[in-house]
């Protein structure tokens, strides 16, 4: 189960009806952030995330709602499953991002310098299939 607080802070907040704000929330671990432009950090973020793949964005959810309490065998072994499968089928896409800022040789950054990469893969047969 995952716990957000400790239980002492729960039955802190619980007994004592303590109203707080953002602030005291993400001191307590409630909250990740705290705005004074929330809808704007949120689309920001939203913008953000839609330039990585959403394959590894969706394995990437998946992977920590499966394994955040997970013995870390199991953990590691989907770890294992989810990387090889988005790994190894759309390589070109895989180099194309690599290249963009993972370190690869500069002859195989070279190959792919003005591409961008492009998303075609698919969740269908993976363990993360909507």
């Amino acid at each position: 189960p995952h716990h957000y607080s400790s239980i002492d802070l729960a039955k802190e907040l619980t007994m004592t009806a303590r109203v707080f704000d953002g602030a005291k929330a993400k001191e307590y671990g409630l909250i990740s952030h705290v705005s004074e432009t929330p809808y704007e950090d949120a689309v920001a973020l939203a913008k953000e995330i839609t330039t990585r793949s959403p394959d590894s964005v969706a394995a990437t959810k998946l992977l920590f709602n499966a394994t955040w309490d997970a013995p870390e065998a199991r953990a590691l072994e989907l770890e294992t499953e989810i990387q090889t499968k988005l790994l190894l089928p759309p390589l070109k896409n895989t180099m194309a991002s690599a290249s963009q800022g993972l370190g690869l040789p500069k002859a195989v950054q070279l190959n792919f310098k003005d591409r961008q990469p492009e998303w075609r893969g698919t969740l269908e047969g993976t363990p993360f299939e909507k």
